[in-house]
């Protein structure tokens, strides 16, 4: 089953619930094989949002320090290509940040929003 093989390139470092992985597999299975070939083939040529233009909101970014597929330089550069933009990192975290730490996000997140101005 490729989804479950797909998911063992992000190696996790902090117990996540059997059922919520299973959850994952599901849907990834429901997803049609040209949808997955598509996204693929838009991460291989996508251009980055900084270079495609400025990014001029508020932007909060999660990072794992353990990811394995995103090193701590490209998220330095990346935040940095973003005015204000704030880089939280997530020590013993892998590429999966929600996965693994899910109410820290969700805290994270909750009190990053609740510092953005009223619309």
């Amino acid at each position: 089953d490729w989804v479950r093989q797909s998911l063992a390139w992000f190696r996790l470092h902090h117990p996540v619930p059997a059922g919520y992985v299973e959850d994952r597999v599901a849907d990834g299975a429901r997803i049609p094989a040209h949808v997955w070939r598509q996204e693929l083939a838009g991460l291989v040529t996508a251009v980055p949002p900084t270079e495609a233009g400025t990014i001029d909101v508020p932007t909060l970014m999660l990072w794992g320090e353990r990811d394995d597929l995103l090193t701590r330089a490209d998220q330095e550069a990346l935040a940095a290509a973003i005015p204000g933009a704030r880089l939280q990192t997530y020590a013993e975290t892998g590429h999966l940040v929600l996965w693994e730490q899910p109410a820290r996000v969700a805290a994270d997140v909750t009190a990053f929003v609740a510092t953005l101005p009223p619309a």
